[in-house]
């Protein structure tokens, strides 16, 4: 939700902004997909209402189980379409300043307490050691003000040797 929230008003608007509608088609899936998560969440509250009939509850099982497998092929294509046709514009087109303004804006509309959730499982999941120090590098060097703030949400999330790990390399 954050992840869509921040291409949505933030990356892909600024993307608009330099090719008029270039990102619509991704934004437009977001709206989409909202609306079909919303849904799937209420089913997903329906199978597990113990107080639902085991009949609705089968039947909400067999709605999800018909429904996610498509939309998995259509989320793939959606990432693989965000990386081949909006990923250039932000390494090809955009100034240095504005790619910095982009993170400090996605990171300002994320309230605090999500990037305590969002940063460490970012962190947790880049599969090599030297993705995450330059994810890391790259949050240094668009928000310094914020290098101690991403060092403490760390510290308090992640284990020790991942934490180690990246306050040698990056000790700011």
């Amino acid at each position: 939700e954050e992840h869509s929230k921040h291409e949505d008003e933030v990356i892909f608007k600024t993307f608009n902004d330099y090719f008029a509608d270039h990102a619509k088609k991704y934004n437009e899936d977001h709206a989409e997909d909202h609306l079909k998560l919303e849904g799937w969440r209420a089913l997903a509250n329906q199978l597990l209402d113990k107080a639902m009939s085991k009949e609705a509850r089968k039947e909400a099982l067999e709605k999800l189980a018909k429904e996610l497998p498509p939309f998995f092929d259509h989320f793939l294509e959606h990432l693989k379409g965000e990386e081949d046709n909006l990923q250039p514009i932000g390494r090809k087109h955009l100034p240095l300043d504005i790619m910095k303004q982009i993170s400090r804006d996605v990171w300002r509309i994320t309230p605090a307490e999500k990037w305590e959730v969002i940063l460490p499982f970012i962190i947790k999941n880049l599969p090599r050691q030297l993705q995450r120090e330059r994810y890391l590098k790259v949050l240094c060097w668009s928000m310094p003000e914020r290098a101690q703030q991403f060092g403490a949400i760390l510290y308090r999330n992640v284990d020790a040797v991942t934490w180690e790990r990246l306050r040698t390399e990056l000790p700011e």
